[in-house]
């Protein structure tokens, strides 16, 4: 009986995956007052500016990358607010938080001119 218990417990533990490290993720809003298409157009150019790659606009969503990190930029005019959200499963959240907030603080500029 210990045996079979010892095997059972070997069995597991061989077979058993390694911990995946987590995703970096961050994500912020804010309000807005313009067209879903303005909104977009911004974001593309906002994108392009801050160097981001594969820029892509998809319905109200503008996505981007910038080496492994994944960012997108929805627009809201419905709710006056846009949304951004990252990820990178390579990076630390501090950096993704870190672009994250630097592209929230450029649309904002740019949404309140």
């Amino acid at each position: 009986m210990k045996l079979f218990t010892l095997l059972g417990i070997l069995f597991v533990t061989a077979f058993t995956p390694a911990p995946v490290a987590a995703q970096a993720i961050g994500s912020a809003w804010g309000p807005m007052k313009m067209s879903t298409d303005e909104c977009l157009s911004r974001a593309e150019q906002l994108f392009k500016k801050f160097k981001l790659t594969r820029v892509e606009k998809i319905k109200a969503t503008v996505y981007g990358d910038r080496r492994s990190v994944q960012i997108g930029l929805r627009c809201v005019p419905e709710h006056g607010l846009y949304y951004i959200f990252g990820g990178d499963k390579n990076r630390s959240d501090v950096e993704v938080l870190r672009l994250v907030d630097e592209l929230k603080v450029a649309f904002q500029k740019a949404a309140d001119d």
